[in-house]
């Protein structure tokens, strides 16, 4: 994983909330998440989000399927659905270090529409599957992370065009099929 992207998110923290911290970025869409401890699975919806690790590692359980997932992966979630969910590694020396991007649906609905043609399902999904970060992405993400101190640089619109580096393409296939 591209350590300059874990770098720029620590100092992002860091500078806005500090550890243990749920950190707003100048989008609302977009967070910051730093923990130093383990933290117990809760119950949430998840909603149609990117979930990126950077360091430490997550779980979660949606219905009878157990997600875990670590550093350089992302948890994509294409569908509300209910979980629970918990940070299973972290500690002061080494923090669970993340972001999350919550997707605006109409993007997705634009991005879908757009497309020649789904590929066929092959087998059922609960709407969420893990995800390595491809260094394309990691590049797109370190961009925005920098985009954060100046606000009047970081909007929806702008965000748009580095949501998309997530192949469109291959996020409708993996929203049907997981085994890719």
């Amino acid at each position: 994983m591209q350590s300059n992207l874990l770098a720029a998110v620590a100092e992002y923290i860091e500078n806005n909330g500090g550890p243990d911290a749920v950190s707003q970025t100048p989008m609302s869409n977009v967070f910051a998440i730093c923990s130093t401890q383990r933290r117990l699975p809760f119950r949430k919806i998840y909603k149609p989000s990117l979930c990126i690790v950077l360091q430490g590692a997550k779980r979660i359980e949606l219905s009878d399927e157990i997600i875990n997932y670590g550093a350089g992966t992302a948890l994509a979630v294409s569908i509300e659905v209910p979980g629970f969910g918990g940070i299973v590694e972290a500690s002061s020396e080494e923090p669970f270090i993340g972001m999350t991007i919550d997707f605006d649906i109409d993007l997705l609905r634009n991005v879908l529409e757009n497309m020649e043609a789904p590929p066929p399902t092959t087998r059922e999904t609960l709407g969420a599957f893990v995800e390595q970060l491809s260094e394309p992405l990691q590049d797109c993400l370190l961009r925005l992370v920098r985009l954060f101190p100046q606000p009047e640089a970081v909007s929806w619109r702008n965000a748009r065009t580095i949501l998309f580096a997530f192949d469109r393409a291959k996020w409708w296939r993996n929203c049907q099929d997981s085994s890719n």
